[in-house]
């Protein structure tokens, strides 16, 4: 298990990672359990990749919409179909039956940098979801950090002054910042960076 998100009223977890069963049923890198009880529910969303290496890293909520970024081809059905999207999707919580949001990123994988490899993490800020990994941006940049104003699918942002940050996000800043906020303003403010920090 890579990622959690709770619901709104705080009675499901999803669950995220490199996975095929809970509780002795299938699941495959995407669940969600009943956060009273432990029981897995009836929600479930389809996940795979085609080279068979598919995993969930992160997932972020906002409303009844779960973002999922990680390293896969296919996110839930549309229609009776498997909906095409590389690394980064949508799924609506509320149905386990075609349950992929058309919301199409366009990321697809830098194959330069097979470690990283896909998305590995997301954050929401306000209407700008922060994507970070191993990504090449809808607009055919290489990126490890790239931001979409929702439901945009355009890059807003490409990691730092003047969107054109192309470097790896190893950084370095001055003042060690002390939340995903404080990390996302120091990032903004210093396009290339050099060491490790931890928040």
């Amino acid at each position: 298990v890579y990622s959690l998100a709770t619901s709104a009223d705080g009675s499901t977890v999803f669950v995220g990672g490199r996975f095929n069963r809970v509780n002795s049923t299938n699941r495959n890198r995407l669940a969600a359990i009943n956060a009273q009880n432990g029981d897995l529910t009836s929600w479930e969303s389809l996940v795979k990749s085609y080279d068979n290496v598919d995993s969930v890293y992160s997932l972020q909520l906002s409303g009844n919409t779960l973002y999922v970024a990680g390293r896969f081809n296919v996110l839930g059905t549309r229609s009776g179909s498997e909906y095409v999207v590389n690394n980064v999707g949508a799924v609506n919580i509320t149905s386990n039956t075609d349950n992929a949001i058309d919301w199409n990123a366009g990321v697809t994988n830098y194959a330069n940098d097979p470690v990283m490899y896909g998305a590995r993490s997301l954050a929401i800020v306000g209407t700008e979801l922060y994507v970070g990994g191993s990504i090449v941006a809808s607009n055919g940049t290489t990126r490890h950090l790239a931001t979409y104003t929702l439901p945009s699918v355009t890059v807003s942002w490409g990691g730092g002054n003047g969107g054109n940050w192309n470097e790896r996000a190893n950084w370095s800043p001055q003042v060690v910042p002390t939340s995903s906020t404080d990390a996302i303003e120091i990032a903004q403010g210093y396009p290339i960076m050099n060491t490790d920090f931890t928040l």
